[in-house]
């Protein structure tokens, strides 16, 4: 901040340094808050891009979760495609009906149950009689 001592005995000259102390002054603020305008549109970057990163890692992380759903929703149906091979394998070795309702009962039972924490639809088996 700059400072004016006037030693003066004109009144018209000293409110004329007094007005142009005024304006350096205010000129001197208007250029601090030019610096501070800056600084906050800094941060305001620092922030954004932060915002961003923390974006994709989040979109990064959500793929890496619907990626681990797919992959278990394969592996629950290729052991449903592989159970149901199997009894169809069963009842054409001659295996008792009833043995195989029996076994799958159990089978349909665990479904049901896994189903519950999946919220997908238990699916009826073709060869199970209905209670």
């Amino acid at each position: 901040m700059i400072r004016f001592i006037i030693e003066a005995t004109d009144p018209e000259a000293t409110e004329m340094a007094s007005h142009l102390a005024n304006r350096i002054y205010l000129i001197s603020g208007f250029h601090e808050l030019k610096e501070e305008i800056r600084g906050l549109r800094e941060e305001q970057r620092r922030f954004a891009s932060a915002i961003l990163r923390k974006e994709v890692e989040l979109m990064a992380t959500g793929q890496q979760l619907l990626d681990a759903v797919t992959a278990e929703k394969t592996e629950v149906d290729s052991i449903g495609v592989f159970i149901q091979g199997l009894k169809d394998q069963l009842a054409a070795n001659g295996v008792a009906q009833a043995a195989i309702d029996a076994a799958f009962a159990g089978v349909t039972a665990n479904t049901a149950a896994l189903a519950v924490f999946t919220n997908t639809p238990t699916p009826v088996p073709s060869n199970v009689p209905s209670p």
